[in-house]
């Protein structure tokens, strides 16, 4: 028996900032990302029951979830993502911080692929290592995302399609070991939907007939 988190993802940063410039046909200030922020907060933390911000164009949100104990507040320690080894973490901030302002867990996003030379593994090995130890330290709950990444293969080629259900298992097997204390591990979506037979997105691609998968095989990489 599992419990469930209802969780919103609101930590988004510049991608936020040119979707809502492009949206809005303007440009946006940082002050009118806080804005935005606090505005969707507001309401979406009504039926949450855990909030994920950022440290960056979140103060108001943060401080209205904190302050009034609305829902779980869960932080993006990393400042921006980085594709090819260990993300910067947010300057002036660590858990502690955190955890005084009212954050009640901690979010590290990172890429990861099991084929990279081992050196690269293993300084995003360390780097999560020691985020998952300062989280144990001062008792925050600790939220790992893994993404996986492979740019030997096109982005949507069947190529990477076959590889993906490997890389995302490989990386749970990995990050799943105690070693990182994660309390919590997020799971990419181990399949490509566009390449698993039967599913309409696969109907919507120019090749139809070429896929990786059927619908009982990508099944069954969720519950591997």
């Amino acid at each position: 028996m599992y419990d469930i988190i209802v969780a919103t993802a609101l930590d988004a940063r510049s991608s936020l900032t040119k979707k809502l410039q492009a949206a809005g046909g303007r440009k946006f200030s940082d002050q009118d990302v806080e804005t935005f922020k606090l505005i969707i907060t507001k309401y979406l933390s009504i039926p949450s029951s855990a909030f994920l911000l950022d440290l960056k164009y979140a103060t108001k949100a943060r401080k209205f979830i904190s302050s009034g104990k609305k829902c779980g507040l869960l932080l993006a320690y990393e400042n921006g993502s980085k594709k090819d080894g260990p993300p910067p973490l947010t300057p002036g901030w660590d858990v502690a911080r955190i955890e005084r302002e009212g954050g009640t867990g901690v979010k590290l996003l990172v890429y990861f692929n099991y084929r990279w030379p081992q050196s690269k593994q293993d300084s995003i090995k360390s780097f999560v290592r020691k985020v998952g130890a300062e989280c144990l330290s001062v008792g925050v709950p600790f939220f790992l995302e893994v993404l996986t990444l492979d740019e030997s293969v096109s982005k949507n080629s069947i190529g990477l399609a076959t590889r993906k259900p490997q890389m995302v298992l490989a990386a749970m097997k990995e990050f799943s070991k105690p070693e990182y204390c994660a309390d919590v591990l997020k799971m990419e979506f181990p399949v490509v939907a566009s390449f698993v037979k039967g599913l309409k997105a696969a109907e919507n691609r120019n090749n139809k007939n070429n896929h990786a998968y059927d619908i009982d095989e990508a099944k069954g990489y969720m519950k591997a």
